[in-house]
């Protein structure tokens, strides 16, 4: 008995030992709440409807998707491609932007223009509002022809370019992005393959890339975020996002580690949370 008593002395405290190591010490900093394609738990993603519940609750953040229709009109969905009267996917790239938006989505609802959301935020956003714009590649993985030029333009015709952020996956898109404006925030969204790619280098490997890439912040998948990975990119002062985090368990473990955003479905959940 001595012996085994002694062995799970020693287990324990290994055990707390570890357990120690991982704790997370809070802070008292605001984290920012994105409401994930205006919050799609609030009502289908990426609508005009959805976007108005996100602003009617006053969310920190509302979060959209962007793609070029076949005539140069920015297009708020998320899939590169829609489906025509037949039920066939087509791309976004070979319809024009009149089709589009006649499109029935949801609950008998429809797909916007990015002009159209803009223009409910200039409406009902009269708040501290951040908007997080994230530019889409196409049905092939490829850049829309000067979607870059057209976003920035349509922010500064709403006067919308200091409180907003391009958000993407695609590096010559973030590299386009700050060549056209030194001074918009840019966030680089880190794949999966991204991730798995850096092996040995680890969170020093990651820091390396985005400061050569020169981004503001960086959002990452919330299985792949960890508490060494946000203090290395904190440390040389950029801003850590996850997502899409819907679980109060996984909300309240984000928080406690400190990211500076948490991008959501159910930002008046998380919003609760933060009040508790």
């Amino acid at each position: 008995m001595k012996i085994l008593y002694g062995r799970l002395s020693i287990l324990f405290i290994v055990i707390s030992f570890l357990i120690g190591c991982q704790t997370i010490q809070t802070s008292d900093k605001a984290i920012m709440v994105v409401a994930h394609r205006g919050g799609a738990a609030l009502d289908y993603g990426n609508t005009i409807e959805a976007f108005e519940n996100a602003l009617m609750n006053k969310i920190d953040a509302i979060e959209l998707d962007l793609h070029l229709s076949s005539d140069g009109i920015l297009i708020v969905h998320h899939d590169p491609v829609v489906l025509d009267e037949e039920g066939k996917e087509v791309p976004i790239r070979e319809l024009k932007a009149e089709y589009i938006t006649s499109v029935i989505v949801g609950d008998n609802q429809h797909i916007p223009t990015f002009k159209e959301v803009l223009t409910l935020i200039r409406q009902k956003g009269r708040y501290p509002l951040t908007l997080c714009i994230e530019i889409k590649v196409d049905e092939k993985r490829q850049r829309y022809p000067l979607i870059e030029e057209k976003v920035l333009s349509a922010l500064h015709e709403f006067s919308l370019i200091e409180s907003s952020r391009i958000l993407s996956f695609d590096v010559d898109t973030l590299i386009t992005i700050q060549n056209l404006d030194t001074h918009i925030h840019t966030c680089a969204l880190l794949s999966h393959t991204y991730l798995n790619s850096i092996g040995l280098g680890g969170a020093q490997k990651v820091v390396e890339d985005m400061l050569l890439l020169k981004v503001s912040s960086v959002g990452i998948k919330d299985l792949f975020l960890t508490h060494s990975l946000i203090k290395s990119l904190q440390e040389v002062e950029l801003d850590v996002g996850v997502w899409t985090v819907n679980k109060k368990r996984h909300m309240r473990k984000f928080i406690n580690m400190n990211v500076d955003f948490i991008i959501s479905d159910y930002p008046l959940v998380l919003h609760q949370i933060l009040q508790q």
